[in-house]
């Protein structure tokens, strides 16, 4: 007696499990060179002011942002990547390093936005805000600089299609200056399984089934099957070998699925 198993094409889905040591880079701007793919929208109230690539970084002095107000300006500035692929990541990370030259003020409470008709606000708070936006939604702050200081702006542990990253930097004076540089996306590639053959076995006979698929490290293996009747066990890992009894009196069928793991990330399984 012998039976077949069925045959079906994978998807591939990420888990938010972060594993660094394997990221890659997805995406990167270090403004030495081309425009990767960004956008910039700064507003200048009170002229001369600067919003730009200069000293191989982005730089931002005395760029109120819109609206202007009769007090200063409404902060909202814009530097914007374009969409970024991750579809074929997960654990995306995001960073970016950033400073500033000058006195800075905080007014605490922020970030803010439009005039407040405080002048304190309005021509003497400096901010930049990081922001993320996943397949097209909404954006969302993952970091908030409120005054001068320098550091790294970062976000682990992101999935989707998708990703865009905003820097909205404003500042109130020429002696001031924001910079941004090293805009990184990265991100665990997904692992994958290779399309296992359809098996046909005979009752009493062993059929070994090797699974091999993409990953860095290579990805490991762990399994599921429907049907013990076939003689397989209900789960396991790894390659496995199917061993129908001798005494089948019946063709049995079974759908086995296989799922690969690579750095903590997993790959939608497939099956056969």
């Amino acid at each position: 007696m012998s039976f077949r198993f069925r045959s079906a094409f994978p998807i591939f889905v990420c888990f938010l499990i972060s594993q660094p040591a394997f990221s890659q880079i997805i995406w990167q701007e270090n403004f030495s060179g081309p425009n990767q793919g960004w956008t910039q929208n700064f507003t200048d109230c009170d002229a001369p002011g600067f919003a730009g690539v200069q000293n191989n970084r982005f730089e931002v002095t005395d760029m109120e942002g819109a609206p202007c107000c009769p007090t200063g300006g409404g902060n909202d500035n814009e530097w914007v990547t374009n969409d970024i692929a991750i579809n074929n990541y997960c654990s995306v990370s995001i960073s970016v390093d950033y400073g500033s030259i000058g006195v800075f003020e905080c007014v605490a409470g922020g970030p803010y936005y439009g005039c407040s008709g405080n002048v304190s606000i309005d021509n003497g708070h400096d901010q930049m805000v990081f922001e993320y936006s996943l397949n097209g939604g909404p954006f969302i702050q993952f970091f908030y600089v409120c005054g001068g200081t320098a550091g790294i702006a970062s976000i682990n542990g992101l999935s989707g299609n998708t990703i865009r990253v905003r820097i909205s930097a404003a500042n109130k004076a020429v002696a001031e200056t924001y910079w941004f540089d090293n805009v990184t996306v990265t991100g665990v590639a997904t692992p994958t399984v290779n399309q296992p053959n359809d098996v046909t076995v005979c009752a009493g006979q062993n059929a070994p089934v090797v699974f091999t698929g993409t990953g860095t490290p290579a990805p490991t293996f762990s399994w599921t099957n429907n049907s013990t009747a076939v003689g397989l066990a209900a789960s396991g890992n790894g390659n496995l070998t199917i061993s129908p009894p001798a005494n089948l009196a019946a063709q049995q069928m079974a759908t086995v699925t296989v799922t690969p793991t690579s750095a903590g990330c997993t790959g939608t399984p497939v099956t056969f």
